[in-house]
């Protein structure tokens, strides 16, 4: 039960193969924290793949400000010129 209550904040931001990404606002980093421990993420990836019916794996991350990221790439890209 404690594992779901770590993931309902979170969203799915990505999937690409086998892995699902789970994003989380920075408020909820104790979530992600607790999910990246061993048997938590275990828990996780277990039930995820039973209900799936395909073995997949899980990347937990805190998502940043959308400006600031757009941000940070335009200042990279006006570096390279």
């Amino acid at each position: 039960m404690i594992v779901y209550a770590y993931l309902e904040p979170g969203d799915v931001v990505e999937t690409k193969g086998n892995k699902i990404v789970i994003g989380f606002d920075k408020k909820y980093s104790f979530s992600k924290d607790n999910l990246e421990k061993v048997e938590n993420k275990k828990v996780v990836e277990e039930y995820f793949s039973k209900v799936l019916k395909k073995d997949v794996k899980f990347e937990f991350r805190i998502l940043g400000d959308p400006m600031e990221e757009e941000i940070e790439r335009v200042k990279t890209y006006l570096e390279t010129i």
